[in-house]
């Protein structure tokens, strides 16, 4: 399996599973809860490499990427909380075109030769 379909089938998952929870917070919650995990996760393994010996830079930048993904986190739990539809399907528009650019992203870099 290729990269390109590997990430295509992660964004089905992640917009069929947003679709899917539109309804019920409880979902919601869990899918945060999980999101939430996996970036930060992501996240200290790409500040381990990137602050190899310079533990006091890891824990700033850590503390200030956890401080804003719950922020962000917590600004989606109130619009679906709340139900607020337009919010929701502005919310909805921003995630599709985040995954979308992504994509076009990896094909216009293929194309000119440079990186991904």
């Amino acid at each position: 399996m290729t990269n390109l379909s590997k990430r295509i089938i992660t964004s089905i998952i992640i917009i069929l599973t947003l679709l899917i929870s539109l309804n019920s917070i409880y979902l919601i919650s869990l899918l945060l809860l999980f999101f939430f995990y996996q970036i930060v996760y992501e996240f200290h393994l790409l500040n381990r490499k990137i602050f190899d010996n310079l533990r006091i830079y890891q824990f700033i930048f850590s503390l200030i990427f956890i401080i804003y993904i719950f922020l962000f986190s917590f600004k989606i739990f109130i619009v679906f909380f709340n139900n607020i539809s337009e919010e929701k399907t502005f919310l909805l528009l921003l995630i599709t075109i985040c995954i979308f650019t992504r994509h076009w992203r990896i094909h216009f870099w293929k194309i000119f030769k440079g990186k991904k």
